[in-house]
């Protein structure tokens, strides 16, 4: 065995030395230019010590450490190799071989955009990742570019000249592990930390350490949220509340506003059915108005609670934003977060109601299944029946009665109290009949009484 042993080693000692062939060499020592390395005879090899600079700038070698690099000649008694080689680095080349054989992440910068996906460079080594492989789909290809990141190898062929990259295999990966890491530390009602990793028009996204949730728009506050971005920054830390986990579809909804009690439900605790509470008035609809009773709190009086200003079309005209009005509350629904109002007193200003048998120039406003809403002179709404149209029936009125256009009807019945005009369009006709009649009944009686102070006057000059 012995004898063996040293013929091999006599051979190895023997061997012939040959110019651009490659050779395992050992690292023994290094100085500020060189790294020695043992050939396995009595010669030493120099590789020059920038060959073993890395990305950061520092050195990476270690003594003891085995290398592969070329052979290219000897000077003042030294052999000299290199590491490259047409380009390549054999160090480079080993370190994505061994991180692909065993299937460890290594770390690369994307240095160029090209078809198909992206040039990422490794060392000297240039690699390729598609598009497919950069990310999340929802990321852009600009976000990478001179970006240093960790990836996986998938492919590593033709001595290093095609080596394929996934980043998105890594995210996958953590991904799964964080999963299963959460899975013993959440569930639904649980309270967690997060980072802002995007944020969109309908939410944001959170990084919950490699897993992502969800914070919808609708979760972050208990008042209407116009804007997220109004809210949040990329990257800022915000604790959340567990709303809802899927964990088969990989989903994890989050809420910001169920970390405070709901507002509606303070509210309900303080007031009830019958309360009488003042509040601002925050909008004015045509079909009602809006008032913000407390934070985060906001009520409706519908036009039919509105008392006899509602019969106006325009409320706008007595009810006025950011003015302060004074309310009973009807109903608190919890469920849809509701609250129905009723205006307790009357707000300034007059309405002027026409009088009964009065003819109008009205403009309908609403056609409705059993007549019509119009709108008086005055401003007032009014109802006309059916029954006092012209035009009958649901496709004949919806056809000659359209929003705007002009009727002229006459006051049936007029409700201060209650804020109501009752009044007919086929009525105009017979009005108007008993107008001219009326006209032509005063016009006789004054042409004949003019008549008879003439006969009285002659008869006077006669005698």
């Amino acid at each position: 065995m012995d004898e063996f042993q040293e013929i091999v080693e006599r051979s190895e000692v023997k061997r012939r030395w040959e110019i651009g062939e490659k050779y395992e060499v050992k690292i023994v020592g290094r100085s500020k230019e060189h790294a020695y390395v043992d050939c396995g005879d009595k010669k030493e090899g120099l590789i020059r010590i920038e060959e073993f600079i890395d990305q950061k700038g520092e050195v990476s070698l270690k003594e003891g450490e085995t290398v592969e690099a070329y052979y290219i000649g000897t000077s003042g008694g030294f052999r000299i190799f290199t590491t490259l080689m047409h380009g390549y680095s054999t160090l480079d080349l080993k370190r994505i071989r061994d991180a692909y054989e065993e299937g460890k992440p290594i770390e690369g910068k994307v240095i160029a955009q090209k078809k198909g996906g992206f040039e990422v460079e490794i060392g000297k080594i240039r690699c390729f990742c598609p598009y497919s492989q950069i990310g999340e789909r929802d990321e852009l290809a600009g976000d990478f570019l001179g970006r240093t990141m960790s990836f996986k190898v998938l492919a590593f062929e033709d001595e290093g000249k095609n080596v394929v990259l996934s980043r998105r295999a890594l995210l996958e990966e953590e991904r799964k592990e964080g999963i299963e890491r959460l899975k013993e530390q959440i569930k639904e009602g649980s309270v967690i930390t997060g980072k802002i990793k995007r944020i969109g028009t309908g939410g944001a996204t959170i990084d919950l350490g490699g897993v992502q949730a969800y914070l919808p728009k609708s979760e972050i506050s208990w008042t209407y949220v116009e804007e997220v971005k109004d809210f949040f920054s990329v990257g800022e830390s915000i604790e959340a509340k567990v709303k809802e986990i899927d964990w088969e579809n990989k989903k994890i909804v989050l809420s910001l506003k169920e970390l405070s009690e709901d507002p509606y439900a303070l509210f309900s605790k303080k007031y009830g059915r019958g309360s009488i509470i003042e509040g601002t008035i925050s909008k004015v609809e045509p079909f009602g108005v809006f008032v913000s009773l407390v934070e985060g709190v906001e009520g409706f009086a519908h036009v039919s609670k509105l008392g006899k200003k509602g019969m106006v079309k325009d409320l706008s005209k007595f009810f006025k934003e950011g003015e302060r009005l004074r309310v009973r509350i009807l109903e608190i629904d919890l469920a849809k977060r509701k609250v129905f109002l009723q205006v307790e007193e009357e707000t300034t200003g007059d309405i002027e109601y026409p009088e009964f048998g009065e003819k109008l120039e009205c403009k309908v406003v609403k056609v409705l299944q059993k007549g019509l809403l119009v709108e008086t002179p005055s401003g007032v709404l009014g109802y006309v029946p059916e029954g006092e149209l012209n035009v009958r029936g649901e496709k004949a009125k919806s056809n000659h009665y359209k929003e705007g256009k002009n009727l002229r009807a006459i006051v049936l019945q007029v409700d201060r109290e209650k804020g109501k005009i009752l009044l007919s369009e086929k009525k105009v006709e017979e009005f108007e009949e008993k107008e001219a009649y009326r006209a032509y009944k005063e016009k006789v009686e004054k042409e004949t009484s003019s008549f008879g102070r003439l006969k009285d006057l002659l008869e006077e000059k006669l005698k």
